[in-house]
Order: C-alpha cells, then sequence, then structure tokens
C-alpha cells in the first residue's frame, strides 16, 4: 500500500504555507523588531495592528496550510500520527524555522 498524493492540494498547500510564513515574518518582524520609544505602553493601536493582527492571521493561514496538506494525502497507508493537529504543528513549526533563517541571513548580511 503507497501513498498518492493529489497535486492541486499540495501546490494550494505549498501556496499557502509561503503566504503564512511571509505573514509570520511580518508580524513578528513589526511586533518584536520595529523599536518603539523609550516607557511607551507595548500595546499601541499601530503594534497592535501592524504586529499582533499579522501574527494572528498567520497562523489562521499556516493552519489552513496544515488542512491542505492532510487533504493532499491519499491512500490507506497513512500514518495513525498524520493527523490535523500534527500538521499544523508542522506547518507551523517549519515558518518559524524559515523565520530564524531569515533573521540569521539579515543578521549575517548586516555584519560589518
Amino acid at each position: 500500500m503507497t501513498r498518492t498524493y493529489n497535486w492541486r492540494w499540495v501546490s494550494a498547500g505549498i501556496f499557502t504555507l509561503v503566504i503564512g510564513t511571509a505573514a509570520f515574518y511580518y508580524g513578528a518582524t513589526m511586533t518584536f523588531l520595529v523599536p518603539g520609544t523609550p516607557g511607551e505602553s507595548f500595546f499601541q493601536k499601530d503594534r497592535v495592528i501592524f504586529g499582533i493582527l499579522p501574527l494572528l492571521a498567520a497562523l489562521a493561514i499556516l493552519s489552513l496550510a496544515g488542512w491542505l496538506f492532510l487533504r493532499s494525502v491519499k491512500g490507506s497507508a497513512v500514518s495513525k500520527s498524520t493527523t490535523l493537529p500534527t500538521m499544523i504543528a508542522y506547518c507551523i513549526l517549519g515558518a518559524i524555522g524559515a523565520l530564524w533563517l531569515c533573521f540569521i541571513a539579515v543578521a549575517i548580511i548586516n555584519h560589518q
């Protein structure tokens, strides 16, 4: 028994994974790396709109990508560990890994 993949679902999952990773990168950068003035409150309108909301949207998009990847697998050889929470966790961990790789690449490029 082999796994077969529906490549339309796989390509849709890859597309949403890329979009979710970009939104995660944007939200994390705006939330944690854009400096504010000293002594100001962390929960300001601009920081919430441009930082925290994209992070939450990225989590929703990455959950959608996990669901699409789960839908792409057909066949009776699907392992029991291939569940929706597992696929969502893989997508979120992949986005976090890509985020760290981007931060490391920017740090290496800007090193003087």
